[in-house]
Parts: C-alpha cells; sequence; structure tokens
C-alpha cells in the first residue's frame, strides 16, 4: 500500500491553522483595547465621583466657550449648558 500523504498530516495542520487565526484574534482585541484606554483615561475615583483634573486641565465652562465659538453648539443651547453647570 502507498500513502498519499494525507494521513495525521492533514489533522495537525489544520489544528495549527485553526490555533492561529484564534492568536491573530487575540492579538487584534488585545491591540484595540489597550489602544481606547489610552485615549479615554478614566477621571473616576473608588467612589464613583469625578476626580479633580489638576491643573492646566479646561474648566467645563471654558470647553463649553470653545465649542460655541467653533460653532458646534448654539447660542440657546450654550446657555442653557451654562446655566445647569452653574446650577440654576
Amino acid at each position: 500500500m502507498m500513502w498519499d500523504g494525507y494521513g495525521m498530516g492533514a489533522g495537525v495542520g489544520g489544528l495549527v491553522v485553526v490555533l492561529l487565526v484564534a492568536g491573530a484574534v487575540v492579538l487584534v482585541v488585545a491591540l484595540l483595547r489597550s489602544g481606547r484606554s489610552d485615549r479615554t483615561p478614566d477621571l473616576r475615583g473608588q467612589g464613583g465621583r469625578a476626580l479633580d483634573p489638576g491643573p492646566g486641565t479646561p474648566h467645563a465652562e471654558q470647553i463649553l466657550a470653545e465649542r460655541y465659538s467653533r460653532g458646534e453648539i448654539g447660542a440657546e443651547e450654550y446657555e442653557d449648558r451654562l446655566r445647569r453647570l452653574r446650577g440654576r
């Protein structure tokens, strides 16, 4: 009897391909998660309250004013949000 070369080797080769694809998927997911955490820092403390962002970080009213000046929001929305920020 002659072997055509398709014995156990085909099963092992298929397993290797499945493992390589699974490894590539895990690598892509890990890279996406690491990139996302760098762009969106968590400013929450253990109690769930926002931490003070510290000096040099734009204040909420300043960010709002910049959005208004760029035309991202209208005058009515700006005044409404400003009023909410100030607690009135």
